[in-house]
């Protein structure tokens, strides 16, 4: 019987120092990812004074933690509108090139319309069936797509 209530007691404290074991990982554990936390908002912390201390001259002093939050903010406001200045000025840079582009594609269909009123006939040649807006220069009764009395390519006329 003694040697039963020995087991029973060997059982009981092994069950508890594997119980013991485990918390004790887990606590482990815990720990490892609070100071990861912990070590992850120092370093943080340290370039924020870092950078607190170079816009300030500052070298030898540390920032309320308060003050720095809001001279963080403050940057942070002041680093947004400037970058929203930069893009809009892309962006008008673009519009205006747009415009530009719009302007000259608009110029050169009226120049081409213009060019074939002034030049070409109206009358389609035989190839209107196949190609629409093959018309043939009086200049050229060949029907070349270039104009011979101005020298300007028809872009509907066939080229090959």
């Amino acid at each position: 019987m003694i040697g039963d209530e020995r087991t029973d007691a060997s059982d009981l404290l092994r069950g508890l120092c594997e119980e013991r074991s485990a918390e004790i990982k887990r606590l482990r554990q815990e720990i490892a990812e609070f100071q990861a936390s912990a070590d992850l908002r120092w370093d943080a912390d340290m370039r924020a004074i870092k950078r607190w201390q170079e816009a300030t001259g500052a070298t030898d002093t540390w920032p309320d933690h308060a003050d720095l939050c809001v001279w963080l903010l403050e940057q942070l406001d002041t680093h947004k509108k400037e970058q929203a200045r930069e893009l809009d000025a892309r962006l008008n840079k673009l519009r205006f090139k747009a415009h530009d582009e719009k302007c000259e594609l608009y110029a050169k269909i009226i120049g081409d319309a213009q060019h074939r009123l002034e030049h070409w006939e109206h009358e389609p040649t035989q190839k209107a069936d196949i190609v629409p807006g093959w018309w043939k220069c009086p200049a050229d009764p060949s029907g070349t797509p270039q104009c011979r009395a101005c020298g300007m390519w028809d872009p509907l006329k066939e080229t090959s």
